[in-house]
């Protein structure tokens, strides 16, 4: 039901280059799906945390795979980093 409201109001939404209320959503923003945040990660410290945008893991720190849950333990890499 969620990604479905998602869906039908990503219309009413500013445009991609805008910050947004639900896409499109700057670091340290709370988020339920990875794919509402600027960098592609909605990060969590544990099972019970609120989750928040970070960017993309940066060279020399530990990141994880793509995952299918939609939310990170670690983001993954930035471009390029494994």
């Amino acid at each position: 039901r969620l990604l479905l409201a998602l869906l039908l109001l990503a219309p009413a939404l500013p445009a991609p280059h805008e910050r947004g209320l639900i896409l499109n959503l700057d670091t340290g923003e709370l988020c339920m799906q990875s794919f509402q945040c600027k960098s592609g990660c909605c990060h969590r410290t544990g099972g019970l945390s609120m989750a928040r945008c970070r960017p993309k893991a940066a060279e020399s720190q530990d990141c994880s795979p793509l995952t299918l849950y939609g939310t990170y333990y670690k983001c993954p890499c930035e471009s390029g980093l494994t």
